[in-house]
C-alpha cells in the first residue's frame, strides 16, 4: 500500500511568482467610508439647523448617528491596520523565501517541519481578523459629538474633557490660554474676524484662521504661536482643520 504524501504547510515563493503575490490586495473602501461619514455629518448639521435648542426628544437619533460614525472610524482603522499588516507579511514572506533553499527530496522533511521558519500567511491572516483595532480618538467629529449637548444653544460654551486635548501639559495650561471670560472666542486671534476656515494646532490646540496662517507662514517655515502666552514653535504640518470651531461658527450664524 502506497503511503500518502504529506505536503508542507508553507513553501517558499519563487521570484517568478512575486508579481502574483503583489496582486493580493484588500478592497479599497475609503471612498465609501468617506461618503458615509459625510452623510452623517450632513445629518447632524440638518438637526442643528432645525432645532434652536438641544432636541431632547431626538437624543436617540443623535446617539445613533454618533455610534454609526464610530463604526465607520473603526472600519477605517481596521482597513489601514490590515493593509499595513498585509504589506508587512508579503515583504517578510518574500524575504524568507529568498533565503530558503529550493525544495527537493533531501530537504522535504525540513520544509515539512518548517525548519526554515517561513511565515504561514494564511494562519497569520486569520489571527489578524480577531485583533481589536482602536479608533482615532482625536478625530475632529468625535469632538463635535462630544460638544453638541453643550454648544447646541450656546456655541461659545466651554466643553469639559475635550478628546482632542488629552496630554497632561495641555490640561494644566490650555484652558487659561484659549478661553477668556469663560467662553470660547469665535474670532481669529490674529485677524480678530469671525473664523472662516479655522485650523487647530495639534501641538498647543490653539485655533487660527487659515488665511491668517498663510500670511504668517510667508515669513518663514516655522512661526511662534500668535496666541498670547503660548511659546510653541509651529509649522504648517502642525495644523489640521478645526471641525468643532467650524460647527461653533455655524451654530452662531444659525442662531442670529
Amino acid at each position: 500500500m502506497t503511503s500518502r504524501l504529506v505536503l508542507p504547510d508553507v513553501l517558499p515563493i519563487t521570484s517568478k511568482r512575486h508579481d502574483i503575490l503583489h496582486q493580493i490586495t484588500l478592497p479599497d473602501l475609503s471612498r465609501e467610508i468617506s461618503a458615509a461619514k459625510s452623510s452623517i455629518q450632513d445629518s447632524v448639521i440638518g438637526l442643528l439647523s432645525s432645532y434652536p435648542k438641544y432636541p431632547t426628544d431626538r437624543v436617540d437619533e443623535i446617539n445613533e448617528l454618533e455610534s454609526a460614525y464610530k463604526d465607520l472610524l473603526r472600519m477605517e482603522s481596521r482597513q489601514k491596520f490590515l493593509n499595513s499588516k498585509l504589506t508587512e507579511m508579503k515583504s517578510k514572506y518574500t524575504q524568507q523565501s529568498s533565503d530558503a533553499p529550493r525544495l527537493n527530496r533531501e530537504n522535504w522533511d525540513s520544509f515539512l517541519n518548517n525548519e526554515y521558519n517561513l511565515i504561514n500567511v494564511r494562519k497569520e491572516w486569520i489571527k489578524l481578523q480577531s485583533e481589536e483595532v482602536e479608533i482615532d480618538k482625536k478625530d475632529q467629529w468625535l469632538r463635535v459629538f462630544c460638544a453638541l449637548p453643550y454648544i447646541w444653544s450656546d456655541p461659545t460654551r466651554i466643553i469639559p474633557n475635550d478628546p482632542f486635548e488629552t496630554d497632561a501639559a495641555q490640561e494644566e495650561e490650555g484652558e487659561d490660554i484659549k478661553v477668556e471670560g469663560g467662553v470660547v472666542e469665535l474670532t481669529c486671534p490674529v485677524s480678530v474676524k469671525k473664523f472662516q476656515s479655522p485650523m487647530i494646532s495639534v501641538k498647543c490646540h490653539h485655533t487660527i484662521d487659515n488665511e491668517s496662517l498663510q500670511s504668517l507662514f510667508q515669513q518663514g517655515k516655522s512661526i511662534q504661536c500668535p496666541v498670547s502666552g503660548c511659546n510653541k514653535t509651529l509649522t504648517s504640518r502642525d495644523f489640521v482643520p478645526d471641525r468643532l470651531m467650524h460647527i461653533r461658527v455655524l451654530i452662531s450664524e444659525l442662531r442670529e
